[in-house]
């Protein structure tokens, strides 16, 4: 009976003795946590148009705050609402003092006008902001459309909602054949009809909202096969082929009324290219672009 008293004193002064010894190993943990894995310092990569100092700042980590006691979730939400250009952050820590912030900006790729005022987004109708009267910019004008108070930082809403997907492809395409600094204007009045401003020389036919990815693609090899001084009208519409009607005096001024698409009932499905009094033809598939090219000459429309 007292053997058996002992044996149960001795087993209930071991597990008091491996509960404090848990007890003390997890008040250390706590203790290095709370005391020691403080904030040193924040590191900021990927930022070019805002000052790391500033991100800082507004990220609201300071030095000697507790490294887990912050919300990384919280503070990402917070910089993506104050910063309109940062379209991603990643923050990491790294032990045992060091916060990460991985950001990726976003790229201007097109203007929209709204009362007046000139607003920049990116490629996926993200509003950037307002850009001063007197400033020079180097990515297309959006026309056609109707933009509903617009707000840096917010997404472009339009009054035709249905607008929005086609411009998001369009200037999508721009970006990955890197033409969007060679397109002065996107009209998009018309779904029907979409049409583009290459500079003061072409207007480009794109039709409708259909493979719109693939025309872009194939109007860059059409352009590369035509002349640095050829003007007219590219007619990319039918995907497979492209048409090319030469114009040296084209006016391309953005117009209130629905732009003509060019069209020719003795035209072949081919691109039609010419300079002073011969033509160039070129075919093209829509996979590989514009390929092959052929001089021809047609007597009736010499002076068209």
């Amino acid at each position: 009976m007292a053997a058996r008293r002992r044996r149960r004193k001795k087993r209930n002064g071991s597990f008091v003795l491996s509960l404090l010894t848990f007890l003390i190993v997890i008040g250390a943990i706590v203790a290095s946590v709370t005391v020691f894995l403080k904030v040193a310092e924040v590191q900021v990569s990927g930022s070019v148009r805002y000052p790391a100092a500033d991100i800082v700042e507004s990220s609201g980590i300071k030095t000697g705050d507790n490294m887990f006691m912050i919300n990384k979730f919280e503070v990402a939400e917070k910089l993506l609402s104050e910063y309109p250009y940062i379209e991603q952050i990643k923050i990491r820590r790294k032990l045992p003092d060091t916060f990460l912030f991985e950001i990726t900006e976003r790229v201007a790729a097109a203007y929209v006008v709204s009362d007046g005022n000139r607003w920049l987004i990116d490629s996926n109708a993200h509003i950037l902001e307002r850009i001063a009267p007197d400033t020079e910019i180097k990515v297309p004008k959006i026309s056609g459309c109707e933009v509903m108070t617009p707000v840096a930082g917010s997404p472009l809403i339009l009054k035709n909602q249905d607008q929005l997907p086609v411009l998001r492809e369009v200037l999508t395409s721009l970006r990955h054949t890197g033409m969007t600094e060679s397109i002065s204007r996107v009209e998009i009045d018309k779904l029907y009809d979409i049409n583009l401003v290459y500079g003061d020389r072409f207007l480009i036919v794109l039709g409708d909202a259909s493979e719109l990815a693939k025309k872009i693609e194939m109007l860059r090899a059409v352009i590369g096969q035509l002349n640095d001084f050829d003007k007219g009208t590219i007619n990319v519409s039918a995907v497979k082929e492209a048409r090319f009607r030469p114009n040296a005096s084209i006016d391309l001024s953005e117009k209130k009324q629905e732009t003509p698409v060019v069209e020719d009932v003795n035209e072949e499905p081919v691109a039609e290219a010419e300079t002073d009094q011969s033509e160039k033809t070129t075919d093209s598939a829509s996979d590989t672009g514009a390929e092959g090219e052929e001089n021809t000459q047609n007597p009736e429309e010499k002076n068209s």
